[in-house]
């Protein structure tokens, strides 16, 4: 949350990618919310394909493209910019397998190093 707030004054929505568990779960949003910043989240279709490219994500018994599921994220990563997001949280390890600060146009923040790099920080040590 921090990062993210480090950027609030341009930052005032933000993008959500993950599981439908934790968008429907809400804990992101809440979190947000209580520091004045609107979340959007993937809604319907783009639901389903997003939780379709997790699963394929993790299937590594498919042989599933990844070149393949990344333009599928990245197109619903592009809907919500359209929608308003100056900022995209990604939520979801697999998602931070494909997509990366380079692959958007506007900030990114993978859930997952961030709380990496915090647990780092806890323990006494400078992270990267």
């Amino acid at each position: 949350m921090e990062k993210v707030e480090n950027h609030h004054q341009r930052l005032q929505t933000v993008g959500l990618l993950a599981a439908e568990g934790a968008i429907r779960g809400g804990l992101f949003q809440e979190e947000f919310f209580k520091k004045g910043i609107k979340t959007l989240v993937p809604e319907g279709d783009d639901l389903q394909q997003l939780m379709s490219a997790i699963f394929r994500i993790k299937d590594t018994k498919e042989g599933f493209d990844r070149k393949v599921i990344k333009k599928e994220v990245m197109a619903i990563s592009k809907q919500l910019i359209q929608k308003g997001a100056k900022g995209i949280i990604v939520g979801c390890t697999e998602i931070s397998v494909i997509i990366n600060s380079k692959d958007l146009p506007i900030p990114f923040f993978d859930a997952l190093t961030i709380l990496a790099r915090a647990a780092i920080e806890e323990a006494g040590v400078k992270a990267l």
